[in-house]
């Protein structure tokens, strides 16, 4: 019995695959073979390219499949090229677990449908014809993920950031309209040949109101699938973030956080924990985005990034600049690759396509019968089986013996190669510490200059009034003489305008490397800006693991910030601490760079 479909959109193809889990593959690492078993299976009839679909006409074929045929259209009306999937309704008539299928293709209409995102594939139309159902959508020229990786492209950083930045954008866009997407992976994600971004394939998709998927279906790409989603649980928009996690760790380190097979990536993705970037690929500074990945990667939806635009901020943060708008130039696939079949067929039956159905793929009036009777036995063990993972009873396969060693040595190339960056990072925190502690002392003394100057101007000017002054000045006028060597009204004036353009709501978003033993941090908290001043900090004030700093943003944008804050850990809990960061403004948020003591930090402060 086919439980669930995924539909797989190659580079621009909008081709898909068909891939069923069967319903004995439920719970966290009890997984079974991720294809169509032999209880139902189809075969791929001889199709002739249609001249028209409802009021598209047909100028290519981009793919075929065993479901159906995807081609390139055109829509006279508007003169509109488009992409057209189609399902064959031949195969899917009269049968309860391949109806299933169209109902996911439906969904998927009403799904994207739903959204208008510069990243998202646009649905234009939905129809249905005596042969096929089909959707028009967006033809978008370029290569998803899926080929980058496959050709083993290693993306630049800014690069990555730029693919996430654009991705979290477009999955914060349906989430905010109460969509998720459910299968978000790299061959899903489109990388189009200005460098922008567009997520595709909304198959599975997710609808508040939609009663198209419940509780006790298991659906996604493993791999990509969060520990909840294995477990057949309820799911929620942070399953998509999850999966996200996985395409940035791709992009980062260039591997997969979990492989091995399909048993050993399910026990991997609910009960092991990734190896951190830093040491899957050492050596490349990825210790800034350890706990962006260890926040998105978590078992538990809760513990993870409660929304996109959290995670792409987190992002952000630890990159210290702002994303890039599309994909460099250099790094694009420059040809639209179009294998001979556009689809992927590694998940169409094993029986030779072509071929005459075997005896049991013929109508029987017992067919019927043992697939029901094999279906309800298949539930109740599956029943059994979750309650007696739930309760503990069932160990999943662990990995195996050669998967662990390569793992150990990993671990030990990763052990040294961490030794040595820490000796670098120790001694480049003591010069850090000494050149923040001389430009806390430069500021100081600036800020305490500039008032003692405009007083000493203010008292020469005293001593030598204007020569020729109007001898009945009005009272106003001598009222401001009187008031002028206080040089209160330019200063406040100062606070003033400043309050205008900074006062309000903000989100502090900080990444501190990991240091003496203590792991890397990630802090999000909000505070409120008032006159114009900056009071960035947590905990209460004098007590341990409190830190503030404050400051003015200068007119040219510049901000830094300077405090003190008050250590928690056991060695050194109760000492004070200096707390200076510095940055500028760069359109609606301050990025920062600075330290907490001797501690590497970013510090990114946002509107809202």
């Amino acid at each position: 019995m086919i439980e669930a479909f995924d539909v797989e959109s190659g580079p621009q193809r909008h081709g898909f695959s068909l891939r069923a889990m069967p319903l004995s593959s439920r719970g966290c690492g009890r997984t079974g073979k991720f294809a169509l078993g032999n209880r139902t299976s189809y075969t791929l009839i001889p199709m002739t390219t249609p001249n028209r679909l409802g009021k598209y006409e047909i100028t290519e074929v981009l793919g075929r499949g065993a479901m159906g045929v995807v081609y390139k259209g055109f829509d006279p009306g508007i003169r509109r090229t488009v992409a057209i999937k189609t399902i064959r309704r031949e195969l899917i008539e009269g049968e309860r677990p391949a109806a299933a299928m169209l109902a996911r293709f439906r969904n998927e209409a009403q799904a994207a449908g739903k959204l208008a995102h510069p990243g998202i594939v646009a649905v234009y139309d939905y129809g249905e014809d005596a042969s096929v159902a089909y959707i028009a959508m967006e033809y978008v020229e370029g290569n998803s993920l899926r080929e980058y990786l496959g050709r083993k492209t290693r993306f630049e950083e800014r690069d990555a950031v730029s693919v996430m930045s654009q991705l979290l954008e477009a999955l914060e866009h349906a989430h905010e309209r109460r969509v998720w997407h459910r299968d978000i992976k790299p061959a899903n994600i489109i990388v189009m040949m200005n460098g922008r971004v567009k997520v595709a394939d909304f198959g599975i998709a997710r609808i508040e109101a939609s009663e198209l998927t419940q509780t006790g279906a298991m659906l996604g790409s493993p791999g990509y699938m969060a520990p909840e989603q294995y477990a057949a649980a309820a799911i929620d928009h942070r399953a998509d973030l999850f999966a996200a996690g996985v395409v940035f760790y791709q992009l980062v380190t260039g591997a997969k956080p979990f492989v091995g097979t399909p048993e050993q990536i399910s026990y991997a993705t609910c009960h092991g924990e990734a190896m951190r970037p830093s040491l899957a690929d050492p050596g490349k500074g990825w210790e800034r985005y350890d706990p962006v990945v260890s926040t998105a990667l978590a078992k538990r939806p809760e513990d993870r990034f409660q929304t996109a635009e959290a995670f792409r901020a987190a992002i952000l943060a630890a990159h210290a600049a702002p994303a890039a708008p599309a994909v460099s130039e250099e790094t694009i696939i420059a040809e639209v690759l179009r294998p001979a079949a556009a689809v992927d067929l590694s998940s169409v039956p094993s029986r030779a396509l072509g071929s005459a159905p075997g005896p049991s793929a013929g109508p029987g009036a017992a067919r019927p019968a043992r697939r029901w009777a094999w279906a309800i036995g298949s539930a109740v063990v599956v029943a059994a089986a979750f309650a007696a993972w739930q309760a503990g009873w069932l160990t999943p396969a662990r990995p195996s013996a050669e998967v662990e060693a390569q793992l150990a040595k990993a671990r030990a190339e990763a052990a040294e190669a961490k030794r040595q960056l820490e000796l670098e990072r120790t001694a480049e925190a003591k010069s850090a510490r000494a050149r923040a502690e001389t430009q806390t002392k430069q500021r100081r003394a600036q800020t305490e200059a500039t008032p003692r100057k405009e007083n000493a101007q203010l008292a020469a000017a005293g001593k030598n009034p204007e020569p020729s002054p109007k001898p009945s000045a009005p009272p106003q006028e001598k009222a401001q003489t009187t008031q002028a060597p206080a040089g209160t009204a330019q200063e406040k004036a100062r606070p003033g305008a400043a309050a205008s353009r900074y006062d309000g709501a903000w989100t502090a978003t900080r990444s501190c490397e990991a240091f003496e033993g203590s792991p890397p941090l990630l802090q999000n908290w909000r505070f409120t800006v008032t006159g114009g001043e900056f009071l960035v900090g947590i905990g209460t004030a004098g007590q341990p693991g409190s830190n503030l700093g404050r400051g003015r943003p200068a007119d040219d944008g510049s901000l830094v910030l300077t405090g003190t804050g008050i250590a928690s850990s056991q060695r050194v809990r109760g000492q004070p601490y200096p707390v200076f960061f510095e940055g500028r403004l760069d359109g609606d948020r301050f990025v920062m760079k600075g330290r907490l003591g001797q501690r590497a930090c970013t510090l990114v402060l946002a509107r809202g």
